[in-house]
């Protein structure tokens, strides 16, 4: 549970030094997932990079090297951080979908089928995002429609 602590005393800390929201904001998520352990594949990745987005997923590899150099050298994984880091630019160099704004419908789509806006409209676009991610349908629109009609029936 030391994130947790960790992130409440340094919040604490840097509203006191009158830190911006931005830099608090940053440091609250470097600190709540550097313990993280992310496994080399894509989907894991693609996970993480819709959950803190691509400035701090680059920034948390860069501290877990730098927490992993401060290590016994013989605990030493600073390759992993690099093998992540490498799969994150693949991931964006080939536009591959990985937050709501990457996938090829919206929710204006979703109520063009008939549907009326709501709150499932959202928790169907999330629902969509993790399929995408998790590699079980592709990210096209039609498919993503489909999906999205099953979904909104439930």
């Amino acid at each position: 549970g030391h994130p947790s602590a960790g992130c409440e005393k340094t919040m604490e800390i840097l509203s006191n030094l009158r830190c911006d929201n931005k830099t608090m904001e940053d440091v609250y998520l470097l600190i709540k997932y550097h313990d993280v352990d992310i496994e080399e594949n894509s989907k894991t990745v693609k996970r993480m990079l819709s959950k803190i987005g691509e400035r701090i997923f680059f920034m948390l590899m860069d501290l877990k090297i730098a927490d992993n150099l401060a290590q016994n050298p013989e605990f030493r994984r600073t390759d992993k951080f690099e093998r992540l880091k490498d799969i994150a630019r693949e991931i964006i160099s080939e536009s591959q979908c990985f937050s709501l704004k990457d996938m090829m419908i919206n929710g204006k789509d979703i109520i063009s089928l008939g549907y009326r806006p709501s709150k499932k409209i959202g928790e169907c676009l999330e629902y969509l995002l993790e399929i995408v991610i998790n590699e079980e349908i592709p990210n096209e629109k039609e498919k993503l429609l489909a999906e999205a009609k099953k979904f909104m029936e439930r």
